[in-house]
């Protein structure tokens, strides 16, 4: 496999970006408002996020970019014996089938987990395939500039085949061997004509331009510390600097501008969504180290001083686990270690090791987490691929360091699309965040999905726009054969609890389970179809903490929860789950003096507290009938604040040996287990 090759020529390259902007005369990209930086073109989680974009979202983003690719289907040749073989063949979902462009995009993405987005900011870089109505066959087959564009490529081929590269620059950069190509054999390890040494994170490089030295400034060469792994893998893939005014070649710099005027920040913050008992794994290539965190927060310091973003790898159980997870940290080698044990902690700690205490609980029983080490750094995973990939790769296994929980719950939001009447349901923080951004209406969370039970799958209409939800794989198959695409499952519901209904009129569909939306809508001449589904509106309740004023606060709306943490609150993670529909009302009151809050179940305290100057700020949750975790109240006189804490002995004894008081218990909620 070698690099992608160029032919430049100044005059030829200010001519083609003239052209450019000529023949797209229909299309004005808006300049970015973003900083273009050379040494971080993308965040590695921005990069490797490859549920940004769905088919449907894919295919809406090329009608509304009037491309050529809206229209036009290709064979998904997946043969492994095909001139140019795709390297996740066994994959593809759709092996030997016509698909739409949009649906061979999103099905790459998926194979090698990179960013639909980066896709498609690359078709453009390379063949201009987004923004052009009528691309020639030669611009189809040279859709991402992969190889040359060698004669035996397809479109299909050609966007297979350049995924696989980006994410194989990816591991091999993380020090894996991804499909029998090692560590050793990364293209851009050292140096070559173009570049003064290997493209690889925190390497400082000079970049040459053989073909434009009469620049004053650059005199054809460019100067930059390569930040990340994503950056490392593009300029590998096109090893040039930006902008054409200071380098003669701007392709880094058209993929960034074609991002940002599409998609937003390539750094994209960090990326990092609260999820509901989330376990979140990040990757240093400097040292090596990987880190674990329940703390949506800390993950997200550390993703934004540079840290890789793995994603959300396994879950802990903060509302009823027994077993505690430790984290130590070595300042010589920067690894860092994980054990259930306090003794070890202890052995440790006596061999320069700085511990930072029990930062989750996980269980003593379900589906296991592992952990594998090698040269002193240490790897956690409940993927059962992965921990193969790992052992293959000389990684040796420590065992099961824990077991996680099998359920949870996570809230689903529907969105709505003035233009096409269309209503959107989603459990995915990061379609969230892409559909907002697309000028979607967030209509808020209306109810909660749960980690497994009846299946929910949506589907989508290319050619009016609407989405359509069904739990029978029946009814799937039969809207796919009239030329729906589907979504595939986006969440799971329980069979019992409160009832979720389908309306439709005419092509459109409403999803609710509010009976007053319920008379709203049949008001306005929607059909209710029936019971779609149910939800039992169970919800993790976190509790969130504001050093400045050491106060508590226990929120269930995930909304609230990102507000807060965004204003300065620190998350504390799930701590039990309540309901947001039925069951006793739990009040929360503010006192604007102490800037603290108190949560309360009965009449006499609410009466008593409002009337001495605290604000009521509503019902915050209701806690349901039969819960099995006891959640206790406590008050620290120092500072007048509260806490709510569950049934963890611990945390409750801790408490109460620094000083607060115990008000007893206030309520019952759900464990983990009765979800």
């Amino acid at each position: 496999m070698k690099t992608k090759t160029y032919i430049k020529l100044l005059i030829m390259s200010v001519l083609f970006f003239c052209l450019f902007i000529l023949s797209n005369n229909s299309k004005v990209f808006a300049i970015s408002s973003y900083p273009y930086n050379p040494s971080n073109l993308i965040s590695d989680s921005v990069f490797t996020d490859a549920n940004t974009m769905n088919i449907s979202s894919i295919q809406s983003f090329l009608i509304n970019e009037d491309s050529g690719l809206k229209n036009l289907s290709f064979v998904e040749s997946c043969n492994p014996t095909t001139p140019v073989q795709p390297y996740n063949y066994t994959y593809y979902p759709n092996c030997g089938q016509t698909v739409s462009a949009a649906t061979i995009i999103y099905d790459a993405a998926q194979a090698y987990k990179i960013n639909p987005q980066v896709i498609l900011a690359t078709m453009e870089k390379e063949q201009s395939l987004v923004t052009t109505p009528n691309p020639t066959q030669s611009q189809l087959d040279c859709a991402m500039g992969y190889n040359s564009c060698n004669s035996d490529y397809s479109f299909f081929s050609q966007v297979d085949n350049a995924t696989w590269q980006f994410r194989l620059y990816i591991e091999q950069m993380e020090g894996l061997t991804w499909w029998g190509y090692s560590p050793s054999s990364y293209l851009c390890k050292s140096s070559s004509s173009l570049y003064s040494t290997g493209l690889l994170p925190g390497n400082n490089v000079t970049f040459y331009d053989p073909y434009y030295t009469n620049d004053p400034v650059s005199n054809g060469s460019y100067n930059l510390t390569i930040s990340n792994a994503a950056t490392a893998a593009l300029y590998c893939y096109t090893p040039y600097v930006g902008p054409i005014t200071q380098t003669g070649y701007s392709g880094s710099y058209n993929f960034v501008e074609y991002f940002e005027s599409w998609f937003g920040d390539t750094q994209g913050g960090s990326n990092i969504v609260p999820a509901n008992d989330a376990v979140y794994r990040l990757y240093n290539f400097q040292t090596g180290d990987h880190f674990i965190t329940a703390s949506a927060s800390e993950a997200d310091t550390y993703a934004e001083d540079g840290w890789f973003y793995d994603g959300i790898v396994a879950h802990c159980d903060s509302s009823g686990g027994t077993v505690p997870i430790y984290r130590l940290y070595n300042g010589s080698t920067g690894q860092h270690y994980y054990t259930t044990s306090s003794t070890v902690v202890s052995q440790y700690q006596a061999n320069g090791w700085y511990s930072d205490g029990i930062i989750f609980y996980g269980d003593s029983s379900g589906a296991p987490v592992w952990e594998l080490q090698k040269n002193n750094k240490y790897f956690i995973t409940s993927s059962s691929n992965e921990f193969s990939t790992y052992i293959s790769a000389g990684w040796q296994s420590d065992g099961i360091l824990y077991y996680q929980p099998t359920n949870y719950v996570h809230p689903v939001w529907r969105l709505y699309n003035q233009y096409t009447d269309d209503h959107f349901l989603t459990a995915s923080p990061q379609e969230l965040t892409t559909y907002l951004a697309a000028g979607w209406h967030n209509d808020g969370v209306v109810f909660q999905a749960s980690s497994s039970g009846t299946p929910v799958y949506r589907l989508y209409n290319g050619s009016t726009g609407q989405h359509y939800y069904t739990t029978s794989s029946t009814v799937v198959s039969q809207y796919q054969a009239n030329g729906w695409y589907s979504d595939g499952i986006i969440f799971y519901v329980s069979n019992s609890g409160t009832p979720v209904y389908l309306l439709t009129l005419g092509d459109h569909n409403f999803v609710t389970d509010n009976s007053q939306e319920l008379t709203t809508y049949t008001a306005d001449g929607w059909q209710i179809q029936g019971v779609l589904f149910y939800t039992n509106n169970i919800v993790a309740a976190r509790r969130l903490y504001q050093p400045s004023t050491g106060s508590h606060m226990t929120v269930s709306n995930i909304n609230n929860f990102w507000y807060y943490s965004v204003d300065g609150w620190y998350d504390d993670g799930v701590q039990f789950y309540v309901s947001s529909t039925y069951g006793t009302w739990v009040w929360q009151l503010y006192n604007p003096i102490s800037n603290s809050y108190f949560y309360t179940t009965t009449q006499t305290e609410f009466n008593t507290y409002t009337a001495d100057g605290w604000q009521n700020q509503g019902v915050a949750f209701s806690a349901p009938p039969g819960g099995n975790e006891a959640v206790y109240r406590l008050y620290n006189p120092s500072n007048l604040t509260h806490i709510l804490i569950g049934s963890e002995q611990d945390e409750l004894q801790n408490y109460l040996n620094a000083g607060w008081t115990s008000d007893g218990i206030i309520f019952n909620a759900y464990d983990s287990t009765q979800l």
